[in-house]
């Protein structure tokens, strides 16, 4: 499943210390400094004024009370709002990262992670995979049970590749009917499994849509960075879009090696 932190992002240290204590113990932190500092205050102020003890009384008295009533009311309000807008903020983050219809990363976000792991493993010489993910015969579906079905069968696709790979993996959707996976430290041939069960798991049973059951198989096309000699994302994602198009050729419901000229749909 894809890890990557889509609420992530730059912050000023004093906000960031804001949000991590909470609305409730900021509030009271902010009350007792508020306290504190009204004391401090008014004792400066009385004692330069040489007030008599009935004086001295009143001014304690209401630099305690004022700063008791205040500080929380403003807090609350004004804390309140920082919330609210860090929530926002949020939303509209994710808004912009993740696929609406399917909820894993959207094609903009994919890349920009994607782009990131692979600088990282080009430095240290790891490999890393691709796996271009199409399913069969989508413009079917839409064409005989409706888009609403076709909807329902990406969000169960989404859903099913997500839970498939590994949690480091990233996994985003493409585009229109095809989903993408980028898994870490992998050679093509040790992603097999992965694809296998995504294989399998398509053909053991139908996607539940509000129209009821639709039956669909995958094809895959997977290339990594030692076959291809290239760590560009879109070098291997082309790579991997050649291996698809022989799987499809080949008669779907199979995965393709890049660097291979047969399918197996075992």
């Amino acid at each position: 499943m894809d890890n990557i932190n889509i609420d992530r992002h730059e912050t000023s240290p004093i906000r960031h210390f804001m949000l991590r204590l909470g609305r409730t113990k900021l509030n009271v932190l902010i009350s007792l400094v508020s306290l504190v500092i009204s004391v401090l205050v008014t004792v400066v102020v009385m004692d330069s004024l040489e007030l008599d003890e009935t004086a001295w009384n009143i001014g304690l008295k209401v630099s305690v009370i004022i700063p008791l009533i205040v500080a929380p009311i403003c807090g609350y309000f004004g804390f309140g709002l920082l919330f609210r807008l860090d929530k926002a903020e949020k939303q509209m983050r994710r808004l912009a990262c993740l696929d609406e219809l399917t909820g894993i990363s959207n094609r903009r976000f994919f890349y920009e992670n994607a782009n990131t792991e692979l600088l990282q493993a080009a430095r240290y010489k790891y490999p890393v995979t691709i796996l271009l993910v199409d399913a069969d015969h989508f413009k079917r579906v839409n064409d005989e049970h409706g888009h609403q079905a076709g909807d329902d069968v990406l969000k169960s696709l989404g859903n099913i590749l997500s839970e498939t790979v590994r949690e480091s993996d990233l996994v985003g959707r493409y585009g229109g009917e095809e989903f993408v996976c980028l898994m870490t430290h992998t050679t093509a041939s040790e992603s097999r499994p992965v694809a296998q069960r995504l294989l399998q798991q398509l053909r053991s049973g139908p996607f539940v849509t509000r129209v009821g059951d639709i039956h669909m198989t995958l094809s895959i096309g997977i290339a990594d960075t030692i076959d291809v000699g290239s760590y560009d994302i879109d070098t291997l994602i082309a790579s991997a879009d050649q291996a698809l198009y022989r799987a499809k050729a080949q008669g779907r419901d199979r995965m393709v090696f890049h660097t291979l000229e047969e399918a197996s749909s075992s």
